[in-house]
């Protein structure tokens, strides 16, 4: 037996004997009537394939989400824009109405708690179902319903778990800022090197994650750290989402910016690792491979194999650089190391995140009082 949808899957079916249960076969396993079965078909294809699908449809990886709400709401017509394009939305979206609607709505979950613009808007039931398939047929990923204002409550609950701190100038060869609202898609690309190689359950945990408030995927730190160790690279979207799962799943209160009063050893490591870096960066400049390059990666993983290699290469880039850069970068390493007895063998996931985290803080400390510090230069000048 099957109820099938215009496409051709099966939303229930039965295909073996071994499903069977209490005598019962085929259709009788599941017994739904003809009318309910007529509707729900109807209105799932109408979701899925009619005139105004691309409203109640999104793709997340190889997940597709189709949502409604009871009666017609602001929410509900650029939902998918929201999720689907993030803060990206203010750009793509043609329609300066929708525009203006979601720049209201990305205010309002940035805010918190400012939802009253939406008026009645806020108590209207809001769905969602998740759908992938499955040999012949679909499954059932996820099928979630609140209201609109428990929907934007854990947009806005999911953007403070995501919450730190940008760039604070563009780097050479980057048109763009960090999107302050990534969208799950962006989130995604993070965990593999190619989209194909994204786990096919991740879109659809984590989509699940975000609207109902739950416990982010586990399987999400993991992947991003494995990306950070191929390629070296520790950015705003990673970071970002390595905070927030931290803070959701492991209970960790984690700064949304560089915390100096914060003692815990990954974390200082990170910090740590960040600065011999910007020292060899001083002294050398631009090298081919540099220590991010060579030694990220076992640095994050086992400490104690590489620190004391580091910090005695350390002392030799200081003779290369000003004396003022000297007095300073001593001070800050000597900060960093005041709490660290010793340096761990191992660090696990958890901590090798916290490391990415005090890494990505400290290097845009650095690279803020830098830039802080040039701009007074040249309106200094400027003024005499």
């Amino acid at each position: 037996m099957s109820r099938r949808l215009l496409s051709g899957a099966s939303i229930v079916s039965f295909n073996d004997t071994a499903y069977e249960s209490f005598g019962k076969t085929q259709s009788f396993n599941s017994p739904v009537c003809e009318k309910a079965a007529f509707q729900y078909g109807t209105t799932l294809n109408s979701l899925l394939t009619g005139p105004k699908s691309t409203k109640h449809r999104l793709r997340i990886g190889d997940t597709t989400a189709v949502f409604w709400t009871e009666k017609s709401t602001k929410v509900e017509n650029v939902f998918a824009d929201l999720i689907g394009s993030g803060s990206n939305a203010l750009e793509e979206v043609q329609s300066e109405k929708e525009r203006f609607t979601i720049e209201r709505i990305l205010k309002a979950i940035r805010d918190g708690g400012h939802f009253q613009d939406f008026g009645d808007e806020l108590e209207t039931p809001f769905y969602i179902l998740g759908l992938a398939p499955n040999a012949a047929r679909l499954s059932i990923r996820f099928f979630h319903r609140s209201t609109v204002q428990e929907l934007l409550t854990k947009l806005h609950t999911h953007h403070q778990a995501m919450q730190i701190v940008q760039e604070f100038t563009l780097p050479r060869g980057k048109r763009h800022a960090d999107p302050e609202f990534p969208a799950v898609w962006q989130i995604l690309r993070e965990t593999a090197r190619v989209s194909d190689e994204i786990p096919p359950l991740l879109g659809g945990a984590l989509t699940r994650s975000i609207i109902e408030g739950i416990s982010y995927p586990e399987a999400l730190l993991s992947a991003i750290i494995r990306r950070i160790h191929a390629d070296r690279e520790i950015h705003y979207i990673r970071v970002a989402t390595i905070k927030a799962v931290l803070i959701r799943n492991h209970k960790k209160q984690i700064p949304i910016m560089l915390d100096s009063t914060k003692t815990d050893t990954a974390y200082r490591l990170g910090r740590l690792f960040a600065a011999l870096e910007k020292t060899q960066e001083d002294a050398l400049g631009s090298v081919n491979a540099g220590i991010r390059d060579r030694f990220y990666g076992s640095a994050s993983a086992t400490p104690a194999s590489v620190f004391p290699r580091l910090l005695r290469t350390y002392q030799h880039h200081l003779g290369k650089i000003s004396i003022g850069q000297k007095i300073r970068r001593e001070q800050l390493i000597q900060e960093i190391l005041e709490p660290i007895q010793d340096f761990p063998s191992q660090l696990n996931l958890r901590k090798q995140g916290l490391f990415a985290i005090g890494y990505y803080h400290q290097r845009k400390d650095l690279f803020t009082k830098k830039a802080v510090d040039v701009t007074t230069t040249e309106n200094t000048e400027s003024h005499d």
